[in-house]
């Protein structure tokens, strides 16, 4: 997603947390072999689809998982779950 591509990725753990499916990739079922090919398939017969995802995954990532945004949102929990002593 930060090289501005979309994701096929399995519906599993925290990956849908992290890829909006049809919008930045696609989810596929764990172990699912055909389901990845069929994703695959679909975006590469759809270009136009493809671009749309393209952009919208790199900008996911941008906003989503840039360094700063991360550890700004680190900060505001640690802060509101630690109570520091001075």
């Amino acid at each position: 997603m930060a090289c501005g591509l979309p994701v096929i990725t399995a519906d599993t753990s925290s990956l849908p947390e992290v890829v909006v499916d049809g919008e930045t990739g696609l989810l596929c079922a764990p172990d699912d072999v055909a389901a990845f090919v069929r994703a695959a398939r679909a975006l590469h017969a759809d270009g136009q689809h493809w671009l749309g995802m393209r952009g919208r995954a790199r900008q996911r990532a941008a906003l989503t998982f840039d360094q700063r945004a991360l550890l700004d949102r680190y900060l505001r929990l640690w802060q509101g779950e630690i109570r520091f002593s001075h």
